[in-house]
Order: C-alpha cells, then structure tokens, then sequence
C-alpha cells in the first residue's frame, strides 16, 4: 500500500487558534471539577481519614542532611593511574585551524 502523502504544516494563525480552543476546553474542565469538589465539601463536609489508618504504624521524617556509610565490600585500595605524557607544544601547521 501506498505511503500517506506528508502533510504541509499548518498556518500559524490556524495553530493558535487551536492552542486558544485547546486551553479554553481544559480551562473549563479544570473548573468543572474544582466546582464538584466544592460542591462535595458544601453538601457533604471534608473527608475524615479512613478509620483503618489508626491500624498504621507512627512515622518521623528524617530531615537531617544524607550521612555515608562506608561500603565494606568496596575495595579500599586506591588503583594507580598511569602517568600519561601530555602532547609536546602543538604545531603551528595544523590542517585544523580555521
């Protein structure tokens, strides 16, 4: 089967009019449901925790800054590198210079 001709892309006064009905539609579905969310807290008052969370056991929250450990498995023995020479005095005729 024949491939789908490649579409041109759209005018730009075409496109943002699509972004202004796009993000008017989830404006509106964004109030929509803040609106069934207070409706539900007018009618119906603010949700209680679940009567099972007492079952739950108390937490802290760790606040204080990350302490390492050192790892005994991880070999303490540095390994040493090589002594690379670095390149002697870059020449004057290179191919590269621009």
């Amino acid at each position: 089967a024949p491939s789908a001709p490649a579409l041109d892309p759209l005018p730009q006064p075409l496109r943002s009019a699509a972004t202004t009905v796009l993000d008017h539609h989830d404006i509106t579905s964004q109030r929509t449901t803040m609106d069934k969310l207070a409706s539900e807290i007018v009618t119906q008052g603010v949700s209680t925790p679940h009567l099972e969370n007492q079952n739950l056991e108390p937490t802290t929250a760790i606040t204080d800054r990350t302490i390492r450990h050192e790892n005994p498995n991880l070999a303490s023995e540095s390994v040493d590198s090589q002594n690379v020479p670095l390149p002697s005095k870059a020449d004057d005729n290179d191919d590269f210079d621009l």
